[in-house]
């Protein structure tokens, strides 16, 4: 039998009430090296080696200093101590917390999906907040730490949605299951700080009181705000509309949101999407997310993920800020993209959200919605669209 709504809401607020749920450990690996470097007796190459210890990190650590929000211009990194040298030993533990706690967001679930969008904002917060916090007098790891377990509340409310819907067969859209988990967010986000006994600056900024206006407090409400705002799918400008950003911030905006898609692609593990749950999935699929008219593509559209075979896409529609396309193997919903579009006389490459990922037939339908689009990709998009034929 399927609880009500409501029930199922009201045994969510008591399991947070009663403190009946699990907070995941620290991270073995993010452990040896916080204690590595609390020691202040190291060396790059001590934390090269510690790190090198866990070949998921190494890996990990080599894609996120490789991508353009971490390398600049220079050549691609090779060695594990070259990364570590380009991102400092305490980035490499920050890094390595988020790489632990991220590996509960690629497991099956009913609540999968969910699990991984929430994770995948609350890595988006955290690089914000690190980006902006030393501008506002914030240590840039602090920022990056309270960024990061600012949302981690919402994991731990998902994986305590989950344990209910054992007894439930209840599903609802994602945006739903968001609506119910926020209420939770800053007291499961407060217990995972005591728990690990995070230092004081950073349990206050992930805080509890809406009012909380300690300055680590005020980035990491304006870096979520912004976070939100980028899994929503908004441009580039709207995103420099935030009323929480100073006009040095607004101006460097555009050159952090051109960084970031690559650095989620390296941090966020995109869990196997071939890879099915025994469990009934609990998020229901709308027949289409993507706004605006849709018309003919007959462009060829190619996939450029890393690290993975390239599966051929045929093209069905466009969007005025979107592509429709059928693949022969699903894709992470909420992942972030990069394709190229073959339109003549010259191809255009883009990142792009993953809006809807559904079976239709034998394929998957893939809805993309350009990823904060600048102004170059919506025009772009624009001129595609508007030649395009009109769909019967």
């Amino acid at each position: 039998m399927t609880l009500p709504t409501q029930d199922l809401s009201s045994r969510l607020k008591d399991v947070v009430e009663r403190g009946d749920f699990v907070v995941p450990a620290y991270p073995a690996a993010a452990m040896r090296l916080r204690t590595l470097i609390e020691s202040d007796k190291f060396g790059l190459a001590q934390i090269a080696d510690a790190a090198a210890a866990d070949a998921v990190l190494a890996a990990t650590l080599l894609r996120i200093a490789n991508s353009a929000m971490y390398r600049g211009e220079g050549p691609p990194f090779t060695t594990l101590l070259r990364a570590v040298n380009r991102l400092g030993a305490r980035s490499v533990s920050s890094l390595a917390l988020a790489a632990g706690v991220g590996a509960a967001a690629s497991s099956p679930g009913p609540l999968s999906d969910v699990k991984y969008r929430v994770w995948r904002r609350s890595i988006t917060c955290a690089l914000c907040a690190q980006a902006f916090g030393p501008g506002r007098g914030i240590d840039a790891e602090e920022a990056f730490l309270a960024g990061l377990l600012h949302g981690f509340g919402r994991a731990i409310a998902v994986a305590c949605i989950e344990q209910l819907l054992v007894t439930s067969a209840e599903k609802r859209s994602a945006s739903e299951w968001l609506e119910v988990i926020e209420p939770h967010r800053a007291a499961l986000a407060q217990r995972v700080a005591e728990l690990w006994k995070l230092p004081e600056p950073i349990a206050l900024a992930i805080g509890t009181a809406p009012g909380a206006a300690t300055p680590s407090a005020v980035v990491v409400a304006l870096a979520d705000r912004l976070a939100g705002a980028l899994d929503r799918g908004v441009s580039a400008a709207e995103l420099a509309s935030d009323p929480g950003l100073k006009p040095a911030e607004s101006a460097r905006l555009d050159a952090f949101v051109a960084g970031l898609p690559s650095a989620l692609e390296a941090l966020v593990q995109t869990p196997d999407a071939n890879k099915k749950s025994r469990v009934a999935n609990a998020v229901t699929k709308s027949p289409s997310l993507l706004a605006g008219e849709h018309r003919r593509l007959t462009t060829a559209v190619v996939d450029l993920r890393k690290g993975r075979e390239p599966d051929p896409f045929e093209s069905i529609a466009v969007a005025p800020l979107g592509l429709v396309l059928t693949s022969s193997r699903p894709i992470q919903e909420s992942s972030v993209i990069r394709v190229s579009v073959q339109t003549t006389p010259v191809p255009f490459d883009a990142w792009f959200n993953v809006l809807l990922c559904a079976p239709e037939g034998k394929r998957y339908r893939i809805e993309l919605s350009a990823f904060a689009a600048s102004s170059d990709v919506r025009d772009l998009l624009g001129k595609l669209w508007s030649s395009a034929a009109k769909l019967p």
